[in-house]
């Protein structure tokens, strides 16, 4: 979350030197209101994860004593327990598709139809996962096994599309990135030539040009390799280490964008000093 956060800021910083002081504003209160968001989502997920622990703890315990002393009294609150379990079981994964939507309505770089092409078919899932939690008060023990079992499937079989989508967009979110930066780096390079042109000695400009162009050249590696990364997600059982290599590419891949806009920063700083004369 520190991460989104920070490449936030340094969003805010590029379009804050091109655009005015009441668009900056509107920008940064649109940001507050996508954090908000997400948060309170955020949130919910962890509420949903603790209640899902708690109700299992108790579905626990009830079934240990049903099966110490198999009476109707105990078997009657072991299934009331075993319909809460599976209840917030299905609830915490929609919570978390949810979450999983709020992080593409967040994300900008996203296209319009990407956007809509994800959050369909992760609305899709909601509504199947909605649908079982219809059958859940009438059911028996046996068969709310079966229903468990059921969405455990079904969970299982989707988590590997989920992962490659959450990889899209952290992929797609530090592209949006390299390109601002890249566009700021070619206007600085076309000041730079114009400079040289009008007979200023610009070596010292050119020498922190180079070095901010190969901090861009190392994320663009680092993000091409998270790429491929999330793209090659297909099968479950390779899903978890694809995805953490991948989010460990992009990380990289951050911090030289992090490096690349501080050289950035001090190459606008001198290239205003030359200016100044």
């Amino acid at each position: 979350m520190r991460r989104e956060l920070l490449a936030l800021v340094i969003t805010g910083v590029f379009l804050l030197s091109f655009l005015g002081s009441a668009s900056a504003f509107s920008l940064r209160e649109l940001g507050e209101a996508i954090q908000q968001k997400y948060q309170e989502i955020k949130q919910k997920y962890l509420n949903a994860s603790n209640f899902y622990q708690e109700v299992r703890q108790k579905w626990l315990q009830a079934r240990e004593t049903y099966q110490q002393i198999k009476n109707e009294t105990n078997r009657e609150e072991a299934l009331e327990w075993a319909r809460k379990v599976a209840g917030a079981g299905i609830n915490i994964t929609i919570t978390y598709l949810e979450k999983v939507i709020a992080k593409v309505n967040a994300t900008t770089a996203l296209t319009e139809e990407q956007r809509s092409a994800i959050i369909s078919e992760l609305q899709l899932r909601i509504e199947w996962l909605r649908n079982r939690t219809q059958e859940i008060p009438q059911a028996n023990l046996s068969e709310i096994s079966n229903i468990t079992h059921k969405i455990r499937n079904y969970w299982q079989n989707h988590r590997v599309a989920v992962k490659r989508h959450v990889g899209k967009i952290l992929s797609v979110k530090i592209n949006w990135l390299i390109q601002k930066i890249e566009n700021l780096t070619e206007r600085a390079e076309a000041k730079i030539e114009e400079l040289k042109a009008n007979g200023t000695n610009t070596s010292e400009l050119e020498a922190l040009l180079d070095d901010l162009n190969e901090k861009l050249d190392l994320a663009k590696e680092k993000y091409e390799a998270a790429k491929e990364k999330f793209e090659n997600i297909t099968t479950l059982e390779e899903a978890n280490q694809l995805f953490r290599e991948g989010r460990d590419f992009i990380r990289e891949a951050h911090q030289y964008l992090v490096q690349a806009f501080q050289q950035f920063k001090q190459l606008v700083k001198e290239i205003k000093e030359v200016l100044a004369g």
